[in-house]
C-alpha cells in the first residue's frame, strides 16, 4: 500500500467535526490503526459584514422635516439586520429600523449636517453617512448686546435662531451678553429659546 500525499485540504468556513480511523496493513499481516478527530471553527470572516447604504448628499430648507432611509443595506448571508442612527443634537428625529424622520433646525446660514446609520447582523457592523445641507430660509438680525428686544423677537447667533422670551424675561435679552448671549453663555436660557 502506497501512502497518498495530501497537498491541499479545502476547509469550508463553517463549524464542523469529523472523526475517522485509518488502518494500514503490511504483507506480513501486521495492521496499524489509529483514530483521528478533526474539528474546524469558523473564523470571524465566515460571516461577512453587512453592507450599509444611504443615499447621496442632499439639501433641505431650514426647519423642514425630512426622511432618510437605508433600504439598500443588505447582508451577504441574508442575516437579519439592526439599524442604529446618529445625528446632530440640533435635530429632532425618530428612527424605526432602516427609516429615520428628522426635523431640521432653523438656521441663518447654510449648514451641513451629517446623519449616520450603523448596520449590524450581530457579529459585524458597517457604517454609512449622509450629509444634508440645510439652506437658510430667511435672514434674521444678528444678536447685539445692548439692544432692547421685545418678547417674541428672533435673532441669529452662531448659525442658530433664538426667540426672546416674553416679559419679564425679555428685559434680559439684550443685556449682559457675558451671561445672556443666546446659546453661548451660562444663563442664556433664562432669556432665550431656540427658535
Amino acid at each position: 500500500m502506497t501512502p497518498r500525499k495530501l497537498d491541499r485540504l479545502d476547509i469550508p468556513w463553517i463549524d464542523w467535526q469529523y472523526s475517522f480511523a485509518p488502518a494500514l496493513a503490511n504483507a506480513r499481516g501486521v495492521t496499524l490503526s489509529d483514530s483521528v478527530d478533526l474539528s474546524n471553527r469558523a473564523s470571524a470572516e465566515a460571516n461577512p459584514p453587512p453592507v450599509a447604504m444611504l443615499p447621496r448628499p442632499t439639501s433641505a430648507t431650514s426647519g423642514d422635516s425630512i426622511s432618510l432611509s437605508a433600504p439598500g443595506s443588505s447582508d451577504p448571508d441574508g442575516d437579519a439586520l439592526t439599524y442604529a442612527w446618529s445625528y446632530p443634537a440640533s435635530v429632532t428625529a425618530e428612527a424605526h429600523e432602516e427609516h429615520l424622520t428628522a426635523r431640521l433646525p432653523k438656521v441663518t446660514a447654510d449648514t451641513s449636517l451629517v446623519f449616520t446609520v450603523k448596520v449590524s447582523h450581530g457579529k459585524a457592523t458597517t457604517t454609512a453617512s449622509q450629509t444634508v445641507v440645510v439652506r437658510a430660509s430667511s435672514t434674521y438680525p444678528p444678536y447685539r448686546e445692548g439692544t432692547k428686544y421685545n418678547g417674541g423677537e428672533i435673532v441669529s447667533d452662531a448659525g442658530t435662531l433664538y426667540r426672546c422670551k416674553p416679559f419679564p424675561q425679555s428685559g434680559c435679552c439684550g443685556q449682559a451678553a457675558w451671561t445672556y448671549e443666546p446659546g453661548r453663555r451660562t444663563n442664556w436660557q433664562d432669556a432665550w429659546v431656540v427658535y
